[in-house]
């Protein structure tokens, strides 16, 4: 998959740049990645790197015990110091320097931590070497003769100044600012590829699910043999197959390039348009006792530029959700979801009303972002990715339209609840002609 293969090449490039790093100091370094507040969630080691280990360090990673304290260490380390930017000197649990540097790009943090030396001219961090020395004894119980085996490794761990690790880590920052820059793109490809995943798997969920309630209400009907609607059974066949037409035409479309969607815009009768998508789901409405009420003007001039495959999924996931957040009705009480289509002086407009779980004023911008679940949906819940609004948007906006919603508790009550009905409309206001070059979708700010 692009995405397995996008992530073995940041793999790769990150193995190169930590490569580079270990050669230019001759010391070992680990870095750590992270895209959350909580603090690294990734280390990388070289083989290069665990290969320069001092002898000293060898010596204590040869236990298991003191091998995961170094571990623990190193991370505490990268999590708990701020300083972004600067290159700092600190002393490990085992009282031997390591440089930190930590940076950030995009929203990726870095803390690189490594190499092995005493820094020479600093009276407090070679106090402190000298104090967590000492107290590995009594923390990992160590005899006399393990603690001078690991005294004398100790004693050979290199000195260094100040001034020449500042001089030795200079083209380092280099080297990991070059990689923070090309790990944010790769990021971004990243998540128009899961952008593109989930609306490819968004659509086939929009297109079965009215599908298996035809289905099913066929099978009800055959169950009842002498009560055989004929010209209603091949009603059913004609929309599914018209429906699976549908579903290869978008496979053709979708899958050879997750990048390369045809808009091909051409003059559509809106009335048939529209009642085509919203009579492909009167099976699972009638399942849930939803009546499905179409009002649309019929008059020939009611035609304007779209591209079909475009503006069909739109109003499949906008009826589709109409359907799936209604309250469901009852045999004697149906409830009703109205689609009202009606032709403008500059282009066309849709409105689809349902009844039932509602949007709270303070999300009706954010129910089109990708992956968003509004409130009242997670109460009910209701499953599904969270993307038919945010495709909607996209495939409208590319037509040079607006999309927005509307959404009213129907109670006089001001205690709101799971159970309390909200009237809530969806609106598609769209131009006779889209603009020459699709739109982009709008990116609003974080």
């Amino acid at each position: 998959m692009l995405h397995d293969e996008f992530r073995d090449i940041q793999r790769s490039i990150r193995e190169a740049c930590m490569k580079m790093v270990s050669a230019a100091l001759g010391r070992p370094v680990g870095l750590y990645e992270s895209t959350a507040d909580e603090g690294p969630d990734e280390v990388f080691i070289t083989q290069e790197s665990w290969e320069l280990f001092e002898s000293f360090c060898q010596l204590m990673r040869h236990d298991p015990q003191r091998a995961a304290a170094c571990d623990q260490d190193h991370r505490q380390r990268a999590t708990i110091l701020d300083g972004s930017g600067e290159l700092r000197c600190l002393t490990c649990h085992a009282g031997i320097h390591n440089f930190r540097y930590a940076t950030q790009v995009g929203a990726t943090k870095l803390v690189l931590i490594g190499g092995e030396y005493r820094l020479e001219d600093d009276a407090a961090l070679l106090a402190e070497a000298e104090q967590n020395f000492h107290r590995l004894a009594e923390r990992f119980h160590l005899s006399a003769e393990q603690v001078q085996a690991l005294r004398e490794k100790w004693a050979a761990v290199p000195r260094i100044s100040r001034s020449e690790l500042q001089r030795q880590f200079g083209q380092v920052r280099d080297i990991l600012h070059f990689y923070g820059q090309i790990k944010t793109q790769l990021d971004r490809y990243l998540d128009v590829i899961r952008w593109q995943q989930h609306r490819i798997a968004h659509e086939f969920a929009t297109l079965a699910e009215p599908m298996r309630h035809d289905v099913q209400d066929l099978l009800g009907h055959v169950e009842n043999a002498d009560k055989l609607d004929k010209t209603y059974l091949r009603q059913i066949l004609l929309e599914q197959d018209d429906s699976l037409v549908r579903l290869l035409d978008s496979v053709h479309v979708n899958l050879p390039g997750y990048f390369d969607l045809k808009f091909v815009p051409r003059l559509e009768n809106m009335e048939r348009l529209i009642r085509r998508c919203a009579m492909a789901y009167r099976s699972q409405a009638k399942y849930r006792h939803i009546n499905l009420r179409l009002t649309l003007e019929k008059e020939p001039e009611a035609q304007i530029h779209v591209s079909p495959m475009h503006l069909e999924a739109a109003l499949r996931n906008v009826v589709d959700n109409a359907v799936k957040y209604s309250f469901r009705g009852t045999e004697q009480r149906p409830r009703e979801i109205v689609v009202q289509g009606r032709l403008l002086r500059g282009g066309y407009e849709i409105m689809v009303e349902n009844y039932g779980v509602g949007i709270d004023e303070d999300e009706l911008e954010s129910i089109f972002e990708p992956g968003y679940q509004s409130r009242h949906k997670a109460k009910e819940r209701v499953t599904g990715f969270g993307m038919g609004l945010a495709i909607v948007r996209q495939y409208v906006q590319m037509h040079g339209g607006r999309v927005w919603a509307t959404s009213s508790p129907q109670t006089d009550s001001a205690t709101i609840t799971v159970t309390t009905p909200y009237l809530t409309r969806l609106w598609i206001r769209l131009p006779k002609r889209p603009p020459a070059t699709p739109n982009p979708p709008e990116e609003k700010s974080r």
